[in-house]
């Protein structure tokens, strides 16, 4: 039997009703309105909540199918909307990215915490010279991306940021934006992780501040 034959197996057993839909699954309890959606792919097992309508402008089932559809370059759904927010997961060469999308009628913007720890020590670690190498160092990877710019949050959360408007978000934009995020959290995110913990390595700050002179 196969890997998801036994998942379903088990949520019938457990009172439930599948139905095979476009992508995936649609659960339903018997004598209940409870529904929810599932789909399956070699990276993830995702579930979804149909959900009233809110000030969005994209409707929900078209952000799962987007969703679904890069479920092969290492996206998936972690989490049902809450609100106007997606928490969506993005499988990179290294660790699980969580990558938060908001989506209003006018602007979808994306969020992803880029430390595993999220907050970056440096910036609150009292060491002026190596919080100053890493803010310039931030600086110059905005200087040279396209799309995508790095934030700090107010609890000094180092965030990779994508803003578009809502009305340009078909699928091609949205795969051209998974694989851009994608691209610059595997290339970078190790190397800002590095720097987050600069004030630690007193001998890679001599080196970057030698090369700023």
């Amino acid at each position: 039997m196969s890997e998801f034959h036994v998942i379903l197996h088990q949520i019938e057993r457990n009172g439930w009703l599948t139905t095979p839909i476009q992508g995936g699954w649609r659960l339903n309890r018997p004598h209940s309105d409870e529904t929810i959606f599932m789909s399956i792919t070699s990276t993830w097992l995702c579930f979804s909540m149909p959900f009233e309508e809110v000030a969005t402008g994209i409707p929900h089932e078209t952000i799962v199918r987007y969703i679904q559809n890069l479920s092969i370059a290492g996206w998936g759904i972690k989490e049902s909307p809450r609100d106007l927010t997606w928490h969506l997961g993005y499988k990179g060469l290294l660790r699980v990215y969580d990558v938060y999308l908001n989506v209003t009628k006018m602007w979808a913007y994306f969020q992803v915490p880029i430390l595993v720890d999220r907050v970056a020590p440096v910036l609150s670690a009292g060491n002026l010279e190596a919080q100053s190498l890493f803010l310039e160092y931030l600086l110059k990877l905005n200087a040279t991306w396209f799309m995508a710019k790095i934030g700090i949050s107010e609890a000094d959360q180092v965030l990779l940021l994508v803003e578009v408007p809502v009305e340009t978000l078909d699928f091609s934009l949205m795969q051209f934006l998974a694989r851009t995020i994608g691209t610059y959290l595997d290339r970078y995110g190790q190397e800002i992780q590095i720097m987050a913990l600069l004030h630690n390595d007193p001998r890679l700050s001599e080196l970057l501040q030698a090369a700023a002179s």
